[in-house]
């Protein structure tokens, strides 16, 4: 017989879409490879020793020398402050002459004096010889230009008037003299002799150079050279230096003592030239200059 068959399909409804499945975890992926790791710090390791720095270069000791001059009298005037003394001589005890082989033409004074060439006039040299009105002597000298004659009229009544002759080596007469000591003035001349004081008026004044010389450097030295110039005259004076090696900081002292003749107008320089010599390295040199 014929039997029905049924064919039933169940359909199940469909679910509304949904959001894929998330992926399961999974492990990353695996790093490249890198690096390895650094490792923990740890102290810089120590510097090599190295070399000691080389010293800075050194300035070289260097000689340095300073000159300082003065000129004063006894009394420590500066020689330019020394005062002229009064030229009309209040007495006439002791009085000096400078010879200086003039004639009588060269005669300057404010007396009525006496005054006779004998030829030619007086020498170079000479013998002086003067008496008082009685014929005393009061010298016999023997000179040349530029020496003095100092006459001790001390009490002498009879030394009022002098009277002079002025003599060549061979004892003969060249220049024969009177002279009034009670009327004399400072620089008068009489023939071949110049009046230079009376008692305590002069016109020469004792004076002293000192040339004080310094180290200012940073070497001792030694002085090799004190050249002096005055005028047409120039002298070494490193014999007179009183210590030649001078170190650091210390000084020494030349001095030199002469006259000056306040009486007369004076224009004259004086100039000083110092060099020292250290143990080692370049010369050092100073100058200064005076004038009067």
């Amino acid at each position: 017989s014929e039997d029905d068959y049924e064919l039933t399909v169940v359909v199940s409804p469909t679910s509304p879409p949904t959001d894929p499945p998330s992926p399961s975890p999974s492990d990353g992926p695996s790093p490249s490879p890198s690096d390895p790791p650094s490792p923990s710090p740890s102290d810089p390791p120590s510097p090599l020793p190295s070399d000691a720095p080389s010293p800075s270069p050194t300035v070289p000791e260097q000689c340095m020398v300073n000159v300082d001059m003065t000129c004063v009298d006894d009394d420590g005037t500066d020689c330019d402050d020394i005062p002229t003394p009064e030229k009309q001589c209040d007495t006439s005890d002791v009085i000096t002459f400078t010879y200086t082989a003039e004639t009588c033409d060269e005669s300057f004074n404010s007396q009525d004096d006496t005054c006779e060439d004998i030829g030619r006039g007086p020498s170079i040299s000479a013998r002086i010889e003067c008496r008082d009105s009685e014929m005393n002597i009061l010298s016999d000298s023997s000179v040349v230009v530029g020496d003095r004659v100092t006459l001790f009229l001390i009490d002498l009544p009879t030394a009022d008037s002098i009277s002079c002759e002025i003599k060549n080596r061979d004892d003969k007469v060249e220049q024969t003299l009177v002279i009034d000591t009670t009327a004399l003035n400072l620089k008068d001349t009489f023939g071949s002799i110049q009046l230079e004081s009376c008692d305590k008026q002069s016109c020469f004044v004792p004076i002293t150079y000192t040339y004080n010389i310094m180290n200012i450097g940073d070497t001792p030295m030694e002085v090799t050279t004190v050249m002096r110039t005055r005028g047409t005259s120039m002298v070494d004076l490193i014999g007179i230096v009183e210590d030649r090696n001078v170190e650091v900081g210390e000084s020494t002292v030349a001095r030199e003592i002469k006259e000056l003749d306040v009486c007369v107008n004076v224009d004259e320089e004086t100039r000083i030239r110092v060099e020292a010599d250290p143990p080692q390295g370049i010369p050092c040199f100073s100058e200064d200059d005076y004038e009067l």
